[in-house]
């Protein structure tokens, strides 16, 4: 409707529409709010897809992934070309895990971390030698990350801790391996305490962790930490009750590279460049 005052022509609204008022502004606020929480909480998930499955499965778990908007996606090294292609549009990350249960030679790991890298992973995850950490080799250990973080060049490299078999104390030498050798960070499991203690012990680091059971200890990390969370079940962490978890950073931590020393070399090496062949006998490619 038109009205004349004053020579000036107002509009006047038919429908008659009501202030929404600061009752409504604030639900509003808050849901706009709370979206967001929830988008950057995503953006700190890394979905495990890395069990063996058909295609059609593998695809619509990677669909599924991307759907939620999480920060990563792990698969297994002959999956990491396809999973780029599924999940590079969406912008989430192809995160490659390598080393199987950590008991294969040190130039086959070497060599699936290089093969990962050429079909598209954008981050490593590395199971390092379970039975070096039981027995205390730091030495081997820490060449083993070496030798892996040249492999993958300038890629995350995440040492993977989070075997529920793990003592702390071998948590522990691998938090302290990974910081010597210049790995990106750890992602470590086990109770919610030895989690946090990684967290603390870990300077530096980019401190991950594998989702338990329990949803309260989740929350927790994402409180606390500013690591990724690792999980099986990414939509039930979505469906979770965030509370007052923040945002924390889902930047991908830089990859630090220390200087070369001694420890780098390992039998078989070339003296230029490290990349010489494997030694003839298996067996001096395994902690003694």
């Amino acid at each position: 409707m038109l009205a004349v005052m004053d020579g000036t022509v107002m509009f006047k609204d038919r429908i008659g529409r009501r202030d929404p008022g600061p009752d409504s502004a604030a639900k509003g606020g808050a849901a706009d709010r709370c979206s967001a929480v929830r988008a950057l909480v995503m953006r700190r998930l890394i979905a495990d897809v890395s069990a063996p499955v058909s295609d059609a499965a593998f695809r619509q778990r990677c669909g599924e992934a991307c759907a939620l908007g999480v920060y990563g996606v792990i698969v297994s090294p002959v999956r990491v070309a396809l999973a780029r292609k599924l999940c590079s549009a969406g912008g989430v990350r192809t995160v490659c895990l390598i080393g199987g249960s950590g008991e294969s030679f040190l130039a086959v790991k070497r060599a699936e971390a290089a093969y990962a890298v050429r079909r598209g992973a954008q981050e490593i995850y590395f199971v390092p030698c379970r039975s070096a950490l039981a027995e205390g080799h730091e030495g081997y250990l820490r060449r083993e990350v070496k030798r892996v973080r040249r492999a993958v060049g300038r890629r995350p490299l995440i040492v993977k801790l989070d075997d529920p078999a793990l003592t702390e104390e071998e948590r522990l030498l691998g938090t302290r391996v990974a910081m010597a050798a210049g790995a990106a960070g750890v992602c470590v499991g086990g109770s919610l305490p030895c989690v946090l203690c990684a967290v603390r012990s870990a300077a530096g680091l980019r401190v991950d962790a594998r989702e338990g059971n329990d949803a309260e200890s989740a929350r927790i990390f994402l409180r606390v930490g500013e690591g990724k969370l690792c999980t099986q079940n990414a939509a039930a962490v979505a469906r979770m009750p965030l509370g007052d978890v923040p945002c924390g950073r889902s930047d991908a931590a830089p990859c630090p590279q220390p200087e070369s020393s001694a420890d780098d070399v390992l039998p078989g090496d070339a003296a230029a460049g490290g990349g010489g062949a494997p030694p003839a006998d298996p067996s001096s490619d395994r902690p003694q």
